[in-house]
């Protein structure tokens, strides 16, 4: 019976992978899996991330958001330099603007 279940549990995820493997296969090279912090990202977007942008997204990984201000205090960023990383998020669809905040600051949902 255990035999039964772990074979059945093996297969589900061999399938799994096997199905993700023909989607990137199909969609083309332009997504690849890449590596923040501990977690694993598909990315789809046709923009190279560079080293703030891969900070940031690490950086939001605890609460799921930042602020300019933590991220400029963290990184011992100008204000521009951390505008400019989040703004890129911005447009490339990797994160969202949150007026609503609980301490009245803008923060960028990663």
């Amino acid at each position: 019976m255990v035999k039964t279940i772990h074979s059945s549990i093996l297969a589900s995820c061999y399938m799994t992978l096997i199905i993700f493997r023909m989607a990137f296969q199909v969609l083309g090279s332009g997504f690849e899996v890449i590596s923040v912090g501990k977690k694993k990202l598909v990315r789809s977007v046709p923009t190279e991330l560079n080293k703030d942008h891969n900070e940031i997204l690490e950086l939001a990984q605890a609460q799921g958001y930042v602020t300019v201000e933590e991220v400029e205090r963290r990184f011992s960023w100008p204000s521009g330099r951390a505008t400019d990383a989040l703004e890129t998020l911005l447009e490339e669809g990797l994160a969202m603007i949150d007026d609503g905040h609980r301490d009245c600051k803008r923060s960028f949902q990663v």
